[in-house]
């Protein structure tokens, strides 16, 4: 009904952490401790390429290696509502609720997207009475602070403020430098002092603006055969920086 699959690159080893973020990193590791619930929920909201969903399925990493035996279920809002939706067509919603209800740990991404939807609210808030009764951690993600989100039922509103409520925000410079460097290694680009302080200092407004500038700068790198220099990186990035 629902398939659980955590991204191999997302771990807590490759998250960069400072000031910006540190608060909410280290919240979501102390959420994945594998012991009983930290927070109920843990929610961690923040604009779209902030690292919302790395932490999410980092979480899910570590539980797993210290809990082999145990159940974790990550997936999107979305993909919540649509096995909903498939369970209610087959009249089969007892199995969905089972599906979910068995969850050590539950990891719900963008949760904003079931505003609206009375039905996802519903099971949303059965899923919270279920799983509490066995102390089970929920960490939610939401695009915004979930008091913003109209079409969020009241009831579902006072469970999320009594749970901890974390802010990603836009790194700033010595995060980005520490972002970069792991994006260097990750794709594995030899990247100049000079040249990560250049990509440290460009606004961006998303993390995975640094990512695309990397895999750029690394794909150039590769086919022309040579060293991402300064002037080479300012070369082929002038469609996205301004000088």
């Amino acid at each position: 009904m629902i398939d659980t699959y955590l991204r191999p690159g997302f771990t807590f080893g490759q998250f960069a952490c400072g000031s910006c973020n540190q608060l909410a990193y280290s919240s979501t590791q102390a959420a994945a401790t594998g012991n009983r619930a930290t927070f109920n929920p843990l929610i961690i909201y923040g604009a779209s390429g902030l690292g919302k969903s790395h932490l999410l399925h980092a979480a899910g990493h570590q539980f797993v290696a210290s809990n082999p035996t145990k159940r974790v279920i990550c997936c999107t809002a979305d993909a919540f509502t649509q096995a909903l939706i498939d369970s209610l067509r087959t009249n089969q919603p007892s199995i969905f609720r089972d599906t979910f209800g068995s969850a050590d740990l539950l990891l719900l991404d963008n949760v904003q997207s079931i505003s609206q939807k009375e039905r996802s609210q519903q099971e949303l808030q059965y899923l919270h009475d279920r799983l509490a009764d066995r102390q089970v951690q929920i960490v939610l993600t939401f695009d915004q602070h979930p008091s913003r989100i109209k079409g969020i039922a009241g009831h579902l509103q006072s469970w999320f403020s009594g749970g901890m409520i974390v802010e990603l925000l836009m790194p700033d410079y010595e995060t980005k430098r520490l972002i970069l460097d792991t994006l260097a290694f990750r794709h594995r680009v030899k990247l100049l002092d000079d040249v990560a302080d250049f990509l440290a200092s460009i606004d961006v407004t998303s993390i995975k603006e640094l990512e695309g500038m990397m895999i750029r700068l690394g794909a150039y790198s590769s086919l022309q055969n040579v060293e991402v220099t300064l002037p080479l990186a300012i070369k082929c990035l002038h469609d996205v920086i301004c000088i």
